[in-house]
This record gives C-alpha cells, structure tokens and sequence, in this order.
C-alpha cells in the first residue's frame, strides 16, 4: 500500500529518448578519422587503434619512399639508411608531435616496432620494382646476354 510503483515506459517513449541521447552524444569516429585528427584524444582504451594508425602511417611513408628512391635513382645502403631515417622519424613525428601521444605511457619501444619491418619490405619492393621501371638502362647497360635456353652467358663489360 505504501509502496510507489514505477510507471513502465511505452515504447515509443523509449525510443525518442534514445533519438535525444543519440542526437546530443558526438558521433563515434573510425580510428583512420581519428587518426587524421590533430591530438585525436588517444588514450589506454584506445591503444590497439593507435598502433593500427601507426601501422598504417608507416606503410604510407614506406610507399612514398620507395617510388621517390626509385624515380631519383637513389642506389645502394644509402638508400636504405635514408628510408630508415624516413620512417623512423615520420613517425616519430606523427605520434609524438601530431597525435600528441605520450609515449611514456604506451611504451615507446612498442610504437617504434609496430610495423616497421612490414615497411622495410614493402619499401624494398617499391623502391626495386620503381628503379628498374625507370633505370632499367641505366642500371644494366653493361651486362650483355648470349645464348638461349641453358647456354645462357653473362658478360660484364666495364662502362
């Protein structure tokens, strides 16, 4: 007799509130919007989001990298120790200027390993394939083939 009872909500009501929350709540962003946001508000939640940002931010720079080295025609460790110069300091500068990320906090060693030798291969591969698509004259004018099948012989001439 004493007690209050709880009037049940229809439905209907249900669902405008819901409408209400969802309207006043910000929109959930993906982790590639988030990552193109300035101090995108990364956080221990969010950790394994960031290293697939990192991840990809690598990639991109691993890429670019290898097209460019093979357009310029960039040849040898040179190349090599320039793209690991590229990409380590890329993305330091994404992490800890762009995204404003404590690296304390997250572990700087796992930042700076996570996809980094995916990048190594894929930068290889770019920058091989791009320099002999573009120096392939250059690069093997002083190797003449001859023969067929097994036959087949090398001669190095100095150029």
């Amino acid at each position: 007799m004493g007690l209050i009872q709880k009037k049940k909500k229809k439905p209907s009501e249900k669902a405008a509130e819901a409408e209400v929350a969802a309207a006043a709540a910000p929109p959930k962003l993906t982790p590639f919007q988030k990552a193109l946001i300035r101090d995108g508000g990364w956080n221990k939640e969010s950790f394994p989001e960031f290293l697939e940002a990192v991840y990809w931010v690598r990639q991109i720079i691993a890429l670019v990298c290898g097209i460019v080295w093979g357009v310029m025609p960039l040849r040898g460790m040179m190349g090599i120790v320039l793209f690991l110069g590229a990409n380590l300091g890329g993305t330091y500068v994404y992490y800890g200027k762009y995204a404003a990320v404590d690296e304390e906090d997250f572990g700087q060693v796992i930042i700076t390993q996570e996809g980094l030798w995916t990048s190594v291969g894929l930068f290889m591969v770019t920058w091989i394939f791009t320099f002999t698509l573009f120096n392939a004259g250059e690069s093997f004018s002083g190797v003449a083939v001859e023969g067929e099948g097994r036959g087949v012989v090398c001669k190095l001439s100095a150029t």
